[in-house]
């Protein structure tokens, strides 16, 4: 530094060459350069900078030697506004300061240091300058390091006390072999009750532990050099009144060595007292609940570990199954339990252990039970086992399910009869009910709802009525709701009725209304249908009536006529013509009315057999042409060719298409437009069909008539003309037509396109593959000759019986008339008929007993036995010929048939 202070060019600062310096100042530098110590040295007005080689290790590249001869403000910016104000109190005649670790920042390695000196100001004289003072010399050391270390040693010792402080247990220092207090942690003061300790013995700030032996244990370790521990020790301290307070503590009594040599004892340890009660307490609990747990009735209580093993078993359960608890404790899960019950409850527990509880039901030793778990917590919380309880439900479980069974019959019941049931809680306005009543509201799939949610479901006529009944019920106690309806969202209706009772609180307020809703729909609907059925059946009966009423006028008019005296002839012819037409009008109506019954009883029997449809829809023309003729309408008839063959009965297919053209023939006004139209339709699998056409241009019909035209009694309404002439018929005809086409097989549709635009119905019958054409059986003509037989006419009816007999005379027969059955056998004895005819219904003996007597007597095997009866269905034929009867005739039998009948060979088949 002295070669750089003399290389220096100083002619441009207020020094001038270095010659003309002060003697001062050359005397301060020749003392700065010639020592090791930092020295610095401000001087002039500018404070310019002098410093020697020891100083020039502190400043680092940023500022030597550039700061050589630079005013001291310019060179030292970052620090001046400590050393500044410093420097000028010496110049201006102060005396010298001292600064001890004087925080003085420095640029220096290119950033700003916290640098710290020790360092002192003196004034050097110049008796030219003010004040005498020329300029300041500096005597430094840089103190940086010993700082930072003295800072981090307070910084460490105030980090291990705030530790000491902190720590959960309590801590102290002891010195010396009387064991002096030199530091004491916060709870260690607390734990003897905030006393003052430092500086004093053991014995004098703790006297009582004196009197129950730690310091005894303080004086062994002392002298021994050997730590002593203890756990849940009992210490018992004095409070300030005197009284005795109990504390537990664990403890370490550790020695501290200096050069070998003990030289005090560090104390360690936690206030356990809390500890030691819950112990004590958790000790007293479980004695308490495991004696509960032996005599737990009917169950078991366990506690698993987290290991899964067993760490208690006890309980009635266990004795029950043969199990003692040795054999369960200490063993896991797995080991104790089936394999096919281990996994479920390995799952359980361990979701237990994670925190959760749990509900499980399982089987073991053929009894079941329901097990309960829950996590078992030390104090801090943490999960250590699981406590679990089991009960035996076995009994429960029984009475469970045959409580399911008998509700799962009970909503079978209740669903199977359209019933529902509910509870309404007015307090509450909640309505609780089954799901079968929230179907029949149609509600959402619940169990409760709002009682304006059903009223939204209530027909709006209804809801008045439905409010009433719940208000008197509320009075009354009892609720009938004879029926209501219900609109469901599609919009349909539901008929429903309803009852209830209600139950009143201990104030005698309404608490709960209870009760039943039923479905009724069909039963609505089935009474609708009966109204409508005794309105079509008194309309048959008046028609009934009127029917039969009809030919009787004539029948009694002709009988007047053959009673008078003065009949002749001609007159006779008449009535005779008369009385057959009636007669027969009278048997059509009656066979209508027997077939009908057959048909819906099932008593109906076909005679199936291949016929052509020409030869049908020729009976069916012939018999109801002059109907069509006295009406004058046009018929036109259209078969299809090759000609269509049928398997069917032909006199009741015949009968099928007269009643279609007979009711064509009454509903059109006189003049009309009859078409009888057959055609072939295509099936599948090369089936066919033939569809069979009855077409007018009469009344009509509309929709609700083309839906209901078929059922039993049901009737349109006539023309006026047909109306006049009583000619509306009885309303069974297409009924008739529907079962007789139905027992083909076939279908009968009914169509038209509204009042006045005439009908159609169309018969669809299973048609035979082409075929040539059956050719009808030839009748064997030949001149009649009458033949006398003796005939036993047996009846309760003497007009029937007796006017049978004249006619049978008249013919040449020979005849015998009884009135009932008892009679009928002592007259075959006597008698010896060829021919029997015999009623069925007769008193004594009916017609099948009489039967059955007389083909017990071999002595009557070539009588001819005919039943001649007005029960004409397929069960009365069919017992008939197990009786033994010969012919079945229906009354009243055409005369004609009965002569012819005699004239013929006998014995025909029944």
């Amino acid at each position: 530094m002295g070669c750089r202070i003399r290389s220096f060019d100083w002619s441009d600062t207020e020094l001038g060459h270095f010659a003309l310096w002060p003697a001062g100042l050359r005397a301060a530098l020749q003392m700065m350069l010639s020592t090791r110590h930092p020295i610095f040295i401000f001087w002039g007005q500018q404070h310019l900078c002098f410093y020697n080689d020891a100083y020039s290790r502190s400043l680092g590249a940023d500022k030597h030697p550039a700061i050589l001869g630079m005013a001291g403000e310019s060179a030292w910016p970052e620090s001046w506004g400590v050393t500044g104000p410093q420097l000028n109190q010496v110049m201006g005649g102060g005396e010298a300061t001292w600064h001890e670790n004087q925080l003085v920042p420095i640029f220096r390695h290119g950033v700003l240091e916290d640098v710290y000196w020790t360092y002192s100001f003196g004034p050097l004289g110049d008796d030219s300058a003010a004040h005498g003072v020329g300029g300041v010399i500096v005597l430094c050391n840089e103190t940086t390091a010993q700082v930072q270390a003295q800072s981090n040693l307070r910084a460490a010792e105030e980090r291990w006390r705030q530790l000491f402080a902190q720590a959960p247990g309590f801590m102290c220092v002891l010195r010396g072999p009387q064991h002096h207090y030199e530091f004491t942690n916060p709870r260690y003061v607390r734990l003897l009750g905030d006393r003052a300790l430092l500086g004093l013995t053991v014995a004098q700030a703790l006297p009582e532990a004196a009197e129950q032996g730690f310091i005894e244990l303080l004086d062994e370790v002392y002298r021994s050099g050997q730590a002593f521990n203890a756990f849940a020790s009992r210490l018992v301290l004095r409070d300030s009144s005197g009284g005795e307070v109990p504390v537990y503590v664990d403890f370490v009594f550790q020695p501290i060595f200096e050069d070998g040599q003990v030289t005090g004892i560090f104390v360690q340890g936690s206030d356990v007292t809390e500890r030691v009660r819950a112990d004590s307490a958790l000790a007293d609990s479980e004695a308490r609940w495991r004696a509960l747990a032996e005599n737990l009735p009917g169950g078991a209580v366990f506690v698993v570990d987290r290991d899964l093993r067993y760490q208690l078993a006890a309980g009635e359960a266990l004795a029950k199954a043969g199990v003692a608890p040795g054999d369960i404790v200490g063993r896991t899960v797995q080991q104790v339990m089936s394999r096919e019950n281990a996994p479920a409850m390995e799952r359980y527990y361990t979701q237990a252990l994670a925190g959760e509880s749990f509900e499980a039901e399982q089987q073991s030793h053929g009894r079941y039970y329901l097990t309960r778990g829950a996590p078992l917590r030390d104090a801090q919380g943490g999960i250590y086992g699981v406590l679990a309880a089991s009960y035996d439900i076995t009994d429960r479980r029984e009475v469970e399910q045959r409580l399911r069974s008998a509700r799962a019959q009970l909503d079978g019941v209740l669903a199977a009869a359209e019933i529902g049931l509910w509870s309404w809680q007015p307090a509450l306005n909640t309505v609780h009910h089954d799901l079968n009543l929230a179907r029949l509201h149609d509600l959402p799939q619940q169990t409760t709802s709002s009682p304006q949610q059903h009223f939204e479901r209530i027909h709006p006529d209804d809801r008045a009525h439905l409010r009433s009944a719940l208000s008197s019920a509320m009075e009354s106690g009892q609720l009938y709701v004879r029926e209501y309806r219900v609109v469901d969202r599609a919009g349909g209706i539901r008929w429903l009725a309803g009852r209830g009772r209600l139950l009143r609180d201990e104030a005698g307020k309404p608490d709960q209304l209870s009760g039943l809703v039923i479905d009724i729909s069909d039963l609505k609907k089935l009474e609708e249908s009966l109204l409508a059925s005794d309105r079509h059946k008194d309309q048959f009966l008046a028609t009934l009536a009127h029917e039969m009423r009809h030919p009787l006028a004539p029948l009694l008019s002709a009988a007047r006529v053959l009673g008078s005296d003065q009949v002749n002839a001609q007159q006779v012819a008449w009535c005779s013509d008369v009385i057959t037409r009636q007669v027969q009008r009278m048997a059509v109506l009656l066979d209508d009315l027997l077939n009908l019954s057959g048909i819906k009883f099932g008593r109906m029997r076909l005679s199936m057999a291949p016929v052509g449809l020409q030869q049908v829809v020729d009976a069916a023309v012939e018999t109801a042409l002059p109907l069509l003729q006295s009406r004058q309408h046009s018929l036109q008839v259209e078969l299809p060719q090759p000609p269509v063959h049928l398997q069917a009965d032909a006199g009741r297919l015949a009968q099928v298409l007269t009643n279609l053209l007979t009711n064509a023939a009454k509903y059109t006004d006189p003049g009309g437009q009859i078409r009888l139209v057959a055609r072939r339709s295509a099936q599948s699998e090369g089936a066919s069909e033939i569809e069979v056409c009855v077409e007018d241009n009469g009344i009509g019909l509309n929709r609700n008539d083309c839906e209901h035209i078929f059922e039993m009694f049901s009737q349109v309404e006539a023309a006026p003309d047909a109306q006049r002439s009583g000619s509306g018929g009885l309303g069974i005809g297409l009924a008739l037509v529907k079962g007789f086409v139905e027992l083909h097989g076939g279908r009968v549709l009914a169509r038209s396109e509204g009042l006045g635009q005439g009908s159609s119905f169309t018969v669809v019958l299973p048609a035979l593959a082409p075929a040539p054409a059956v050719a009808p059986a030839a009748l064997q003509a030949g001149a009649s000759q009458v033949q006398p037989r003796r005939v036993l006419i047996a009846d309760d009816n003497e007009d029937a019986a007796q006017s049978l007999a004249l006619l049978l005379q008249m013919a040449g027969h020979t005849t015998r008339v009884v009135g009932d059955g008892l009679q009928a056998v002592a007259a075959c004895a006597e008698f010896r008929p060829q021919v029997a005819l015999l009623d069925i219904g007769m008193p004594g003996l009916d017609g099948y007993q009489v039967a059955r007597r007389l083909r017990d007597d071999a002595s009557n095997a070539s009588l001819l036995l005919v039943a001649l009866t007005g029960w004409g269905f397929d069960e009365n034929r069919e017992e008939a010929r197990e009786a033994g009867f010969d012919l079945f005739l229906t009354k009243p039998t055409n005369p004609q048939t009965l002569l012819d009948l005699l004239d013929g060979p006998l014995k025909p088949s029944c």
